[in-house]
């Protein structure tokens, strides 16, 4: 069971009617385990694509998206190695909202920008131009 609660001066709440009828199924008096997590932003997200495809335009170096989606974020240290009989091979993270909340994803993009402003040779101002004038 998964609900989205927000947090009141009351305890975590019920964000939804459908999270509310979730909630009343849980017995008073039993133990749950619970995991908190923060909602991801679905704007934050949006600005993300909005720089990866700003950064992927302005270079010459990778003809397919996907591969510089993948060294870029290799680049910002969000990878899982495997050891093989034949070397580590590096996997890029998934960004997936079921896989990073807000907060990871939030230390992602930071780490993201940095690889994307060394990466293009620009500074963090021109940086900002350039987002916001793609948004």
């Amino acid at each position: 069971m998964k609900l989205i609660c927000v947090n009141t001066i009351y305890g975590l709440q019920p964000k939804y009617g459908s999270d509310y009828d979730e909630k009343r199924k849980l017995k008073i008096g039993e133990e749950y385990f619970v995991e908190i997590k923060r909602e991801r932003n679905y704007e934050f997200h949006k600005k993300f694509f909005a720089l990866l495809n700003l950064a992927f335009e302005n270079q010459e170096q990778y003809n397919n998206f996907d591969h510089f989606r993948a060294v870029m974020t290799l680049k910002a240290g969000f990878y899982e190695t495997i050891i093989t009989d034949k070397g580590t091979i590096f996997l890029p993270k998934s960004i997936s909202f079921a896989k990073m909340d807000e907060i990871e994803f939030s230390e992602f993009y930071s780490k993201f920008v940095d690889v994307i402003i060394k990466f293009l040779n620009i500074t963090e101002e021109q940086y900002q131009d350039m987002i916001v004038s793609f948004l």
